[in-house]
């Protein structure tokens, strides 16, 4: 019983120091179990509808769809003719005699219109490709997004697990804890033996180890899964 009482001490130890690093708390800072964490089911309202526009994977693929769009711009442009217009207005005596006192004046309009020839179908060829483009970087956006919803959803799913795992070790402390304190009076009484006291306290290290870590995996997914969601929070550290 010793032995197994201090194996378990060992375990908590271990399963604090963990616990303690993926937290960032101080390894020598005593941990004290205080509130429930936060529910899932009150995240339940911004899975899938309320990732965040503005995550770096999507700001990049809406980048790359504002650039398709003014290549495909720049392409029509070319594709289309050029109209140029000009004018201009001269004033002055119709030849060099000096006999000719009259002076003329007179205005110059005109338009020049430029159309590429498109060779081989250059200019159609480009303009197709850019609107290839635009609809491949479209499809790219719309895939990335649907991912990170999968992600999320899955990331949830593992959270409503990690959450279950969390309460259920909570109740095993809770009635560990009381039948520790049961067999203390017991002791004391003489109606139970210091071993079976030792068993039922290895018993409640144990039921402790195992609410540590089942605490820290619920933190681990739940951070997982505000980083998928894009969630506000985070970002601030919190």
């Amino acid at each position: 019983a010793a032995l197994a009482f201090e194996q378990s001490n060992n375990n908590r130890h271990r399963q604090e120091i963990v616990f303690s690093i993926l937290l960032g708390l101080d390894i020598d800072e005593p941990i004290h179990i205080s509130s429930l964490p936060q529910t899932p089911e009150s995240l339940n309202k911004e899975i899938v509808h309320d990732i965040d526009e503005n995550k770096p994977e999507l700001m990049v693929s809406r980048s790359m769809i504002a650039v398709s769009k003014s290549l495909l711009k720049l392409n029509k442009a070319s594709y289309a003719p050029n109209l140029n217009l000009f004018g201009g207005y001269s004033y002055g005596k119709p030849n060099i005699s000096p006999f000719e006192e009259d002076f003329n004046d007179n205005y110059t309009i005109g338009a020049v219109l430029n159309w590429s020839l498109n060779l081989g179908g250059k200019t159609k060829s480009k303009m197709s490709m850019a609107k290839y483009q635009l609809e491949s970087s479209r499809h790219e956006y719309d895939r990335i997004y649907e991912q990170i919803q999968k992600q999320a959803q899955l990331a949830y799913e593992s959270l409503k697990l990690a959450f279950s795992s969390y309460t259920t070790a909570l109740k095993n402390y809770e009635i560990s804890k009381s039948n520790f304190r049961l067999a203390q009076i017991k002791n004391h009484e003489g109606v139970m033996s210091s071993n079976h006291l030792l068993d039922i306290e290895t018993n409640l290290s144990q039921a402790e180890s195992m609410l540590y870590s089942s605490e820290a995996d619920y933190h681990i997914i739940l951070n997982q899964y505000n980083y998928l969601i894009g969630y506000e929070k985070l970002k601030e550290g919190k």
